[in-house]
Formats: structure tokens, C-alpha cells, sequence
């Protein structure tokens, strides 16, 4: 596990938790130590079993230093797939979109709007909430005006256009 892979699970895990309205220290802590295992020169992996080379690294405490070690011993972090399991993997496509930050995919989530992958109804994609805007399930909502509902419906239109490509410059 490198040090980016290392830093893409923890910011999620960090988005996850404000989704599910987590404690917000713990949040930050979980997106502090992503900054730096992102900006670290140390491979945080290699150094995983040392613990004092990992408290070393600024950022980076006791918790989540055995966070760290967790991850890197089975591949993941267990409150990360924990809320996976709550919510659904492609919630996270969600935060791709401009205008949709976590307190945003939160307020949907209460409102009911986004639902688990369990139910038929709900959204829990792009394409979902698409649909969603298109049938009027937003508008009413607290934070959901004209304006950013239609945001939100021309953020799903740019993000449809650039997926999966990338400037080679």
C-alpha cells in the first residue's frame, strides 16, 4: 500500500464520518493525517510496524497511528468499511460532483432522498440523482434552491463529459 492509496482511504473515511454526523475532531484528525500521508516523503507502509517512526510523521497520532497499522496489515480500515456497509460505495461518486460536499450528501441522506442499497428507491449514484432532480424530489429542501439544484444538474453534466478522460499536458 503506497502512501496516495494510503491517503485516498483515509480522506474517505474521514468524508464518510461527517456524512454520518461524526464526531467533528475525529473527522479532522482523519483528514490531517491524510494531508500527511500525502505530502509525507516516508513510506508510511514500510514504517507501519515501527510505531515511533509513524508518531514521527506530523499529523499523525497515536490512534491513528494504529489506524494506519490496521490498514496496512488488512488492506483497509475497519470504520470505512464499516459505514460502506451502511451507506453504499458509489455515495462517494457523489462527492465528485461540485456542490455536493458531505453535509450536502448528508442533509439528502435525512431527508431521505439518498437511501441505503438495500431499498429500490433512494439515490445512491450519479445517474440517481439525476433522475432525482429531473422528478422534482429535491426542490422543497432546505439548502436546495433553484439555484443549486440547477448546480447540481449542470456539475452531473460536466462530470459525465470529462469521465475518464484527461488532459496528457
Amino acid at each position: 500500500m503506497d502512501n496516495p492509496t494510503l491517503s485516498r482511504l483515509l480522506s474517505e473515511t474521514g468524508d464518510l464520518l461527517e456524512i454520518s454526523g461524526g464526531d467533528p475532531f475525529r473527522i479532522r484528525s482523519y483528514r490531517r493525517a491524510a494531508e500527511a500521508a500525502e505530502q509525507s516523503t516516508v513510506d508510511l507502509a514500510a514504517v507501519a510496524e515501527d510505531t515511533a517512526k509513524l508518531l514521527a510523521v506530523p499529523g499523525i497520532g497515536k490512534g491513528m497511528a494504529s489506524n494506519i497499522q490496521a490498514a496496512v496489515a488488512t488492506g483497509s480500515f475497519p470504520l470505512r468499511d464499516e459505514l460502506l456497509a451502511r451507506y453504499s460505495a458509489s455515495i462517494l461518486d457523489l462527492l465528485k460532483l461540485p456542490g455536493m460536499g458531505s453535509k450536502t450528501i448528508a442533509l439528502l441522506w435525512d431527508a431521505g432522498v439518498i437511501t441505503s442499497p438495500e431499498t429500490a428507491e433512494g439515490v445512491s449514484s450519479i445517474d440517481q440523482l439525476a433522475k432525482a432532480i429531473d422528478s422534482g424530489r429535491l426542490v422543497g429542501l432546505p439548502r436546495m434552491g433553484e439555484k443549486q439544484i440547477e448546480k447540481l444538474r449542470k456539475g452531473i453534466e460536466d462530470f459525465r463529459k470529462s469521465a475518464g478522460r484527461f488532459r496528457i499536458d
